[in-house]
């Protein structure tokens, strides 16, 4: 997944409201263990009044493990409850 927020050089508000800015490795503690941080990348964008604002974007991908845990629970949901048979 991408995911892109203020960096930590960032606007402390946007449109008046207070902002959260992050940094790549806090960015990716809001996202827990089961995903791994792969890249990223800070940006410089000029807004149409030209102020400049600093962008990070962050590349994550869910752990394997955590990945296919969540395949087998779904695969499993998807047949439903085991029949009860009368013997």
């Amino acid at each position: 997944m991408i995911v892109s927020t203020f960096g930590p050089e960032g606007p402390a508000k946007c449109s008046g409201l207070d902002v959260v800015r992050y940094d790549a490795d806090s960015l990716h503690r809001e996202f827990g263990m089961h995903f791994r941080l792969l890249e990223s990348v800070k940006e410089l964008h000029q807004t149409p009044f030209g102020t400049i604002q600093q962008f990070l974007y962050c590349h994550c991908r869910m752990n394997r493990v955590d990945l296919s845990f969540r395949l087998i629970l779904k695969s499993l949901t998807q047949m439903g409850s085991p029949k009860k048979y009368a013997g």
